[in-house]
């Protein structure tokens, strides 16, 4: 039977292939294809909230644009020296950890005097109005944000948040998702250097801090996703019966936003390699009915609130039927196909098809309603964008781990 191959047995096993010993071979290894590819998503998304939200501290889309590329780039060469300077430390983790905590710290600082009344966003209301009104006995979705806006989220979204809410501040969610990307680098990653120059770069993404100080919860549910992906794709995990523990905690991912069926599809193809063809449908049908009974005690409470206001209906109304289905075909059939390769692919053709996926319905908003409505005028959230980020972070350093992608020269420690 076949095993997929996870990126951390392979990089046990060529402990030596991350070694770049100078900046210049750090920057010719960014120069590769791959990574080339990633640093251009991250600069296209991180450019659009730059352009976005620079016109409220008053720069101009022509002043923000140079200015973050500019940044951008600084931060590649100085990160990069950085995080090499830190990977020669013979205590290199806790100079990452220490790293961290002082962002946290810092950020922390910023993030509890504001109001989050006083921002224009409400994914962490909709979290809040959704628990306020289900332990005061109302159906949770029958409620609306302090916007207005209709509360989408999933089951098991709210979930993932409760611990937050009982804690007080729904918004600690993404405090938490970094702490949890922090670790999921170190423990996916056998060198120091990587793991912090990745969690610098996602970190410094104006994407990324949007999400802490608006109190958003897409950066949570996305590097959740990214754990449960690496650990289901380790050797032997979903071997015999264990296939349909792993159906079951799928199910349950797919209870937290919609559009992670992509890796769903992406990860399930490689646990089902090799199995019979009833074992297969068997897994599908698996996770599938774990998502219904996520939902099944809110229908049971009321039925024709439930048909009239489940978040399946909001959600779905931002990809068109046409893109769904294009999506829904190409991420199966590129998942048969690539089933056998490395398991780090899975992280590639996840972080790619979201960023492609949400790509297309931005530029179907924006020629139905024009460019400038779409960006200042609220018309498509590029929020969205920031799922894809973990993955394809995540991507970036399983590239700069590839034997083609370093030189022979080696650290000195």
């Amino acid at each position: 039977m076949h095993s997929p191959v996870s990126p951390a047995s392979a990089s046990s096993r060529h402990a030596d292939d991350f070694a770049p010993g100078t900046l210049a071979v750090w920057l010719k290894t960014l120069g590769k294809t791959s990574p080339v590819v990633y640093l251009a998503i991250f600069l296209f998304i991180n450019l659009l909230f730059a352009i976005k939200y620079g016109t409220r501290v008053g720069l101009a889309p022509w002043e923000s644009a140079p200015l973050f590329t500019l940044c951008f780039g600084i931060q590649i060469v100085a990160g990069g020296w950085l995080a090499l300077w830190v990977g020669r430390r013979k205590r290199a983790t806790i100079w990452v950890w220490a790293a961290l905590g002082v962002y946290l710290v810092a950020a922390y600082a910023v993030y509890r005097p504001m109001d989050p009344y006083a921002l224009d966003a409400d994914r962490w209301s909709a979290l809040e109005a959704f628990f306020d009104a289900l332990f005061r006995g109302d159906f949770p979705w029958a409620v609306k944000s302090h916007l207005g806006t209709n509360v989408s989220l999933f089951p098991g979204m709210q979930v993932l948040a409760m611990p937050f809410y009982l804690m007080g501040d729904v918004g600690l969610l993404q405090f938490a998702s970094l702490i949890a990307f922090g670790a999921l680098v170190l423990v996916r990653y056998n060198d120091r250097a990587r793991p912090f120059f990745l969690l610098g770069l996602l970190i410094a993404m104006p994407a990324i801090q949007y999400q802490v100080f608006v109190r958003s919860d897409l950066l949570g549910n996305a590097v959740a996703i990214a754990w449960l992906m690496h650990v289901s794709l380790k050797p032997g995990v979903a071997d015999g019966k264990r296939l349909f523990v792993w159906a079951i905690l799928w199910g349950l991912a797919l209870s937290t936003r919609a559009i992670f069926v992509i890796p769903f599809i992406y990860v399930g193809w490689r646990l089902v390699d090799g199995r019979r063809v009833k074992t297969t449908v068997m897994f599908g049908l698996a996770a599938a009915a774990t998502f219904a009974a996520t939902f099944l005690p809110f229908y049971l409470w009321d039925a024709a609130l439930f048909w009239e206001r489940n978040p399946y209906h909001v959600q779905s109304g931002y990809v068109t039927r046409e893109v769904l289905v294009l999506v829904l075909a190409a991420t199966i059939a590129t998942g048969f196909v690539r089933r056998r390769t490395a398991a780090a692919g899975a992280f590639v053709h996840t972080g790619m098809t979201l960023f492609l996926t949400i790509l297309v319905c931005w530029i179907l908003k924006a020629f139905q309603e024009g460019w400038s409505a779409t960006l200042w005028e609220h018309q498509f959230d590029i929020t969205y964008f920031s799922l894809c980020l973990p993955f394809l972070v995540i991507a970036l350093g399983d590239a700069l781990f590839s034997r083609n992608a370093v030189t022979a020269e080696r650290m000195r420690v």
